[in-house]
């Protein structure tokens, strides 16, 4: 148990949101989407919109804003799940634009999922 928390100690925003995009999709893949939590599926790509904002800068490493971003704030008016949705969006969405198999992405670095994480940012952007 302490090895986990010594990973998470210095992780950023974005390795929580890859972490918890590819868990789900790797859910979705081996047992089915009927399987994948709930928080997966919480906000649709047109939501993301609304907290580009927030979500256009994943090198953040303060815990607490880590956690409002991924759990949500209502005193910051972050949804619920905010983090978890849009790690599953983000992995699903390079899924499908390289064909890469979940199991190949789990052994990419944190460095191919930020490009992946920017150019994302762009289409959502350029869609709201």
């Amino acid at each position: 148990m302490k090895m986990i928390a010594l990973l998470y100690l210095n992780s950023l925003l974005l390795d929580y949101i890859i972490n918890e995009g590819l868990a789900e999709n790797y859910v979705e893949e081996i047992l089915g989407k009927e399987y994948v939590n709930p928080w997966a599926f919480m906000h649709q790509r047109q939501e993301f919109n609304s907290f580009i904002e927030i979500l256009k800068n994943p090198y953040i490493n303060d815990r607490s804003r880590i956690y409002s971003i991924m759990h949500g704030n209502k005193k910051e008016n972050i949804p619920l799940w905010l983090g978890y949705s849009y790690g599953y969006s983000l992995v699903n969405f390079i899924k499908i634009n390289t064909l890469i198999n979940i199991d190949e992405l789990t052994k990419k670095d944190r460095n191919f999922f930020d490009n992946y994480n920017k150019i994302f940012l762009k289409i959502l952007m350029k869609d709201g």
